[in-house]
């Protein structure tokens, strides 16, 4: 009932498989940016909200998985913690970082206190494959992940530990420190980025992104729910059943398969109606 109540894009999100997205999705020669959010709202429950993240991540490492050629490309993770809580995603995850990085995914993990938000074994796993660390203001383990990579500042190694623990926990908005692994880490400022309001109309904000953004990495609601209704049709197509008041309907005996070949024709027929999906 949740998906059958959610909203138009939960509908579309569960209804189009992999390959449908990808028939439906714009074929462009150049780099694509393809946005997924999935937030809970009113209309999409919290859990309906986490198993359409969960499917649409499947989905993705799954494609690369079976890539025959190297791609490069950065899958960005918000909110890890909250899809690793479920034990089969986090192993899935942790999979992926050990052994896509031969088919050029780079994979980026985002969280907020990851050391408490996400379980320990699967934080541990995540740190020790991860290629580079960067940390905001943070706690004491966060820290620990950072100071065996920072360049040494006096004789005293617990001493200069806690210091470096101190400094993460105050560090002002902005600043962060990042560790690329086998090189000394440092600290940084990130750019401001101006409220683009200021400076462009709401309007001019939305059309660029619909036509720079949207038009290359979303699929239009219109063409995914026409899909998925051609595809129940082929699937669920009417077929004329006896009524209550027939009187052969009783004589009527619905044939049975005899063999595993005349299972394997049913289906074969069956496929024959739709198309190759």
């Amino acid at each position: 009932f949740d998906i059958l109540l959610a909203s138009a894009p939960a509908r579309v999100s569960f209804g189009l498989s992999p390959s449908m997205v990808a028939e439906l999705s714009p074929h462009r020669d150049t780099a694509s940016i393809t946005l997924g959010n999935f937030g809970p709202t009113p209309q999409r429950p919290p859990a309906l909200a986490k198993a359409m993240a969960t499917n649409r991540l499947i989905d993705v490492l799954n494609e690369v998985t079976i890539r025959e050629k190297r791609v490069p490309e950065m899958l960005l993770l918000e909110e890890v913690g909250v899809l690793v809580k479920q034990p089969a995603v986090a192993d899935y995850l942790l999979e992926a970082s050990r052994t896509l990085r031969w088919k050029g995914l780079s994979i980026v993990c985002v969280a907020q206190d990851p050391s408490n938000a996400i379980p320990k074994e699967t934080c541990t796993a995540l740190v020790l494959n991860s290629k580079w660390l960067l940390a905001f203001e943070c706690g004491r383990d966060e820290a620990l992940w950072l100071a065996p990579h920072m360049a040494g500042r006096g004789k005293d190694d617990a001493a200069e530990r806690r210091a470096f623990i101190a400094e993460m926990a105050k560090l002002p908005t902005q600043e962060a420190v990042f560790v690329r692994k086998g090189l000394p880490g440092f600290r940084l400022r990130l750019r401001d980025v101006d409220d683009p309001t200021r400076h462009h109309a709401r309007e001019k904000l939305l059309e660029v992104f619909y036509t720079k953004i949207a038009s290359r990495s979303t699929v239009r609601t219109v063409d995914a729910e026409a899909r998925i209704a051609g595809f129940e049709a082929a699937l669920f197509e009417k077929r004329e059943t006896p009524g209550a008041n027939d009187p052969a309907a009783s004589r009527r005996v619905s044939p049975q398969t005899t063999s595993i070949d005349d299972f394997f024709a049913m289906l074969h027929r069956a496929r024959s109606n739709g198309d190759e999906e």
